[in-house]
């Protein structure tokens, strides 16, 4: 069974408690948390302090090295939902996206 990148798309609210969830609660290495062109605000997230010390990378769609098709994601905004999709799809992402 192939292993597939992992990326949480969306750094709000619940993109944060998704990170941490897969990390924590279910051991899942999440690569990066990915924002649309244009929307990022920082650079990383922090996982929860005294659980884990772990840094999270956040990078836009654009920024994806290696073969998108190779990625999971995770889609976890509420407004422009659509649109998210549509631009994972294009990338060539359509086959492994888990909406939450």
């Amino acid at each position: 069974m192939k292993k597939y990148r992992r990326m949480v798309y969306g750094a709000g609210f619940a993109g944060k408690m998704m990170v941490n969830y897969l990390e924590i609660c279910k051991k899942v290495q999440v690569e990066a948390i990915v924002v649309s062109n244009g929307h990022k605000e920082n650079d990383s997230y922090t996982l929860i302090k005294n659980i884990i010390d772990k840094t999270i990378p956040i990078i836009e769609l654009t920024e994806i090295d290696g073969n998108i098709k190779d990625i999971m994601f995770y889609i976890t905004v509420d407004k422009g939902k659509e649109d998210v999709i549509q631009n994972v799809c294009s990338a060539g992402g359509e086959k492994r996206i888990l909406l939450i």
